[in-house]
């Protein structure tokens, strides 16, 4: 053999061993990938769904860029799809992923601070004749084994910091002299917060945070080139694919107009003007439907009446607009919309029970067979994208009690285009329905996966056919809609670039926009101003649609209305609906989440409010992550402009990625979503470097401690301690039983690390699911506290983050109109199916137990136990009087909160107030006005809990107090209230949860009634003062339910 030969066979060898060595790493990725979310990713290798594999396959290309990105690179493509990453003048440090800042940009008024002189975070000169007091920040630097005690000046950037005060004295210190700032980063002892760059000491987080509590500040400074090898990533063994792999093409393209026959492969959806008809074969299995029915009517304590006969009706949906309506034209409005309905949603003839429910199929089997053919008032060329048809299954009762009522029985959901554009055809068998319930028209579009057949009952469809596919035709690139003021960041472009095709083109813009009549405006005007929860008549309807050009150019902020005006069932208007969407005015990303909801489901609708949040900062993304991960299921696709845009900030910064994977793993055991989201997870996690090893290791904790807290349920009370002591060791420090590794970050913050648990400090508490109190010992020891956390078992956490997250928002808004109203939003999170964890508020006493402590149980009726709690507390005057300030205000923030939420059951042990003062309320099991009643009493008789105590500790500060307390209520009510349509979209976003006080756009109403936005900001403000004037006539009746509460638990 020649040499040659040798070299390509011993080339060819080194590849095969490459290659195998390639395969177990992506095996052992999957598995580790399967556990941690809890899906095997087998079932995606092993799939024929093509909407998956297409997924996948595009998702590789967008982790790519997103790794050069995040390690300072930027990644090219050549003509042949090959992909090269080449090093660029980076905007971030490679080791930026890892030591991302928390900054704050609120304001922050130090002069509080400076007034109560120098402390173990400031130190505060003297006032001189000249010159008032100051303040500079004290920080003890660690490098290495040095410590050095520095003083910076409060504008002081941590650049400045580390030039001036370490790199300054390199040679002392033991640092290569040609060190810069760019090469280190301090991090806060104690914490996972780091401090770099070009901000000033005073706009991060941890320094307010220490400023604040008067706390020491300890830092430790770090080369960043050591974390770099923290970030480590994988090649994976996939090709890249472009995008437009798997989409149909233009309608010119797919058209078989103009073609000899035997060259015809599709044909486009607009070529099609025969009515939509659909074909409804059969039932299979009713008895499950009609035992389902009977469970859910036991379930609320009623039985399932006789039924005679069973229908199917059917309607077309797209978001949440009937389809059909607006082709209907006439002077009665109601007869107009009702004649429409008729004609938009059919119905099967009914069909007899008693003699199907021994079928074909066999006796009890229960096979219903209609073979009814449903047309519709809808063209096919007309019908959008994300055409849905909702079925539902009724039985009809027949004579006796419930007579003639129709009860639904079941309902499923059918996408009619794939995500390839497809129109289904033929017969479309595996309909399996869910139980129970008439069909939701943004519900999921995914049949029941039950796997128990003898629980699944199946309908039957069957769609007209054709020779060949019938493509819906692709929007290419070529219509942008960025932003049209101000740039968008590259990250915000993929997501922002959709088209509108070579289809029916929009009329040209007329030289001379249309003036509304004065009559006219004066309804468009009342229509912009309406929340998003008002509805448009039809009318009203064509008359903003009319004039949709004149609202782009005076009332931009309009769009959301304008767009559900829009005839979504008419191509040509849905073609210059897109062109007014491509050309509009710049929205605030906040205004922009409201076309994230459930009723805008046409792609460019969605992708041009994207393109608007892409300017968020991370904290602000942060904030409004839990709305953005329940509106991914109003996609009706795995790809989306929305789910790319979250992808792409999940990799580019571990914070946003922690909080996305939590957010979608929590959501894993529901069946509608889990392929969804276990598609965003995996993309995310092959992505996420060595913060892997992290994710894992936090769920590993989570996984032994919700089997510690299953384990003391059956035990005797006398044994639960022993028994979760014992299930406690393996995560003591030092310890860590198998599978267990330290130090690890606690899920509920990202910020703290552990290196295990405390377990003699460890308890259960008393309430009925037992929760958890643990202590986390700091991995920073002794430099930092413990971290104290309650984990719940059996507790549904969402309402409680959600309210939490709404508080935390206010709390925000007030402090950028200068108002800190001292509020406690502590932090809660929920991680999977009944499992979460909260923050403990440290050294903080329930209101029950300061009454118990000052005047037993009784003491629920006496003005004096809080204020003389404290006064115990506070034996200087000045510190008092500090912590009545602090009560004040604080009590103000959750009258208002607590108002405007309409937060229930508020007995004296779901309010605590701190030491220092603080006041603020736990357990938020009841929201939006859910108030809990007795023998058909209502409880809480109060807008908001306001007592007697309460205003007596107020005035032991000076007589005048409560008048400012009732200023500063109406103060911040008047902010928040400004802000009403950003706390609608918010709960509006919210309804697919299925948080059981969160289940319909009615229950948001509530919200809408408390904010009084049918009065002016000065009727608003007197209607507040009202309600506080109410709750305290009805002080009464609160501290009777706090005295029942009392007697019930006496200690």
């Amino acid at each position: 053999m020649t040499s040659t030969g040798r070299r390509v066979r011993g080339q060819t060898e080194a590849q095969r061993l490459a290659a195998r060595e390639l395969r177990h790493s992506e095996l052992l990725l999957n598995k580790r990938i399967s556990h941690l979310i809890d899906f095997g990713l087998y079932r995606f290798v092993q799939t024929t769904d093509r909407e998956v594999l297409t997924f996948r396959r595009r998702m590789v290309g967008l982790r790519w860029r997103a790794l050069a990105q995040r390690a300072g690179r930027h990644l090219h493509e050549g003509a042949d799809g090959s992909s090269s990453a080449t090093h660029a003048s980076p905007r971030i440090h490679p080791a930026d992923y890892m030591t991302e800042p928390f900054l704050d940009t609120l304001p922050f008024d130090l002069e509080p601070h400076i007034a109560q002189g120098s402390s173990p975070a400031l130190a505060v000169t003297d006032a001189t004749d000249t010159a008032p007091r100051r303040a500079v920040i004290r920080l003890n630097v660690m490098v290495g084994s040095v410590n050095r005690a520095v003083l910076a000046q409060v504008d002081e950037t941590v650049d400045q910091l580390i030039t001036n005060n370490v790199l300054k004295f390199w040679r002392k210190l033991s640092l290569p002299e040609d060190s810069t700032c760019d090469d280190y980063v301090l991090k806060l002892a104690g914490s996972a917060d780091y401090l770099g760059g070009p901000h000033p000491l005073l706009s991060f987080e941890a320094i307010r945070r220490a400023v604040s509590r008067r706390e020491s500040i300890v830092v430790r400074l770090l080369p960043k080139g050591d974390l770099l090898t923290q970030d480590s990533q994988w090649t994976e063994n996939w090709d890249l694919i472009e995008d437009t792999v798997g989409r149909a093409g233009t309608h010119q393209q797919l058209s078989s107009l103009d073609r000899a026959p035997e060259d015809i492969r599709t044909l486009s959806l607009w070529d099609l003007h025969q009515p939509l008809r659909v074909r409804v074969l059969g039932l299979d299995n009713l008895s499950a439907a009609l035992a389902a029915g009977a469970a859910a009517a036991a379930a609320a304590d009623k039985s399932l009446p006789a039924l005679e006969q069973v229908y199917v009706e059917a309607a077309l949906y797209h978001g949440g607009e009937l389809l059909g309506i607006t082709s209907a034209a006439g002077d009665d409005e109601l007869a107009v919309r009702e004649a429409a309905t008729r004609r938009s949603v059919r119905r099967t003839t009914f069909a007899a029970v008693g003699s199907q429910l021994s079928g074909p199929g066999g006796p009890g089997l229960g096979h219903i067979r209609w073979d009814s053919w449903l047309t519709f008032g809808v063209r096919l060329q007309d019908l959008p994208r994300a055409t849905r048809l909702c079925l539902t299954v009724y039985g009809r009762a027949g004579s006796g009690t419930g007579s003639g009522t129709a009860i639904p029985l079941g309902w499923v959901n059918f996408l009619l285009m794939d995500s390839a554009g497809q129109l289904a055809q033929g017969v479309i068998g595996g309909l399996h329905l869910w139980p129970s319930e008439a069909a939701n028209p943004i519900g999921c579009c995914v049949p029941n996966p039950c796997p128990d057949a003898a629980k699944r009952f199946t309908l039957y469809l069957q769609l007209d056919e054709y020779s060949v596919p019938v493509m819906h035709p692709d929007e290419l690139p070529g219509l942008d809609l960025a932003p049209k003021t101000g740039d968008i960041s590259p990250e915000g472009t993929e997501a922002a670039t959709l088209a509108m095709g070579d289809g029916p083109k929009p009329a040209p813009v007329p030289e001379a926009i249309e003036q509304p009549a004065p009559a006219e405006l004066a309804i468009l005007e009342r229509v912009r101003q309406m929340d998003p929860l008002s509805k448009l008549d039809p009318g009203t309807k064509r008359l903003v649609w009319r004039h949709r050009r004149f609202l782009r150019q005076r009332y931009p902020d309009a769009l959301p209305k304008l767009l559900l005006s829009a005839p979504w069932d008419r191509q040509a208007d849905v073609a210059e609906a897109r062109e007014l969407v491509a050309n509009w005015p710049r929205l605030e990303p906040e205004a922009a989440l409201e076309l994230l909801d459930a009723n805008f489901a046409d792609a460019h609708v969605r992708a041009f409010a994207v393109a608007h949040l892409a300017h968020l900062d991370n904290a602000v993304l942060v904030d409004f992550l839990v709305q953005l991960i329940q509106v991914l299921k109003y996609e009706p696709y795995h790809d989306s402009a929305l789910a790319r845009f979250l992808l792409r900030r999940a990799l580019a910064s571990r914070r946003v990625g922690h909080h996305f994977f939590w957010h979608l793993r929590a959501e894993m055991h529901w069946p509608e979503i889990q392929v969804r989201f276990a598609l965003y997870l995996e993309t995310y996690l092959r992505g996420a470097g060595s913060y892997l090893r992290h994710l894992e290791r936090q769920s590993n904790v989570i996984g032994h401690l919700a089997r510690a807290a299953l384990a003391i349920k059956p035990a005797k009370n006398s044994e639960r301690r022993a028994i979760l002591h014992r299930h406690l060791a393996d995560l003591a420090p030092g310890v860590m039983g198998a599978g267990m590794e330290a130090p690890f970050e606690l899920s509920l913050n990202p910020r703290w690390e552990a290196s295990g648990v405390l377990v003699d400090r460890c308890k259960f508490m008393g309430s009925k699911k037992l929760p958890l109190w643990l202590v986390f010992e700091n991995a920073d020891a002794p430099h930092g506290p413990p971290h104290h956390v309650i984990f719940k078992s059996g507790d549904d956490l969402r309402q409680d983050m959600l309210t939490l997250q709404m508080i935390g928002l206010m709390d925000k808004m007030w402090k950028r109109h200068g108002l800190d109203l001292r509020m406690l939003p502590y932090g809660c999170i929920s991680l999977g199916d009944q499992v979460g964890m909260i923050e403990v508020v440290l050294n903080a006493e329930t209101v029950s137990d300061i009454q118990f402590m000052y005047g037993g149980s009784t003491a629920a009726f006496r003005e004096t136990p809080i204020a003389d709690w404290l006064r115990g507390l506070h034996k200087n005057e000045e510190d008092y009087m500090k912590a009545v300030d602090n009560f004040t205000l604080s009590c103000a923030g959750y009258c208002v909160a607590t108002y405007i939420l309409g937060i229930g059951d508020r007995h004296n042990d779901n309010i605590m107030v701190t030491t220092s003062g603080q006041l603020f309320h736990i357990d938020y099991g009841h929201f939006l006005g859910n108030i809990k009643r007795k023998f058909g009493w209502k409880r809480e008789r109060a807008p908001f809990v306001l007592t007697p105590d309460f205003v007596y500790l107020m005035e032991t500060k000076c007589p005048n107090e409560f008048e400012r307390f009732q200023d500063l209520c109406v103060q911040a009510y008047l902010i928040v209230r400004r802000d009403a349509r950003l706390f609608l979209n918010l709960f509006a976003m919210m309804l697919s949860t299925g948080i059981p006080e969160l289940k319909h756009a009615d229950d948001i109403g509530y919200l809408r009634d408390a904010l009084c936005l049918d009065l002016s900001p000065e009727e608003a403000a007197a209607e507040f003062r009202s309600l506080i004037s109410e709750s305290l006539r009805l002080g009464w009746s609160t501290q009777l339910n706090w005295l029942i509460h009392n007697l019930v638990h006496q200690r």
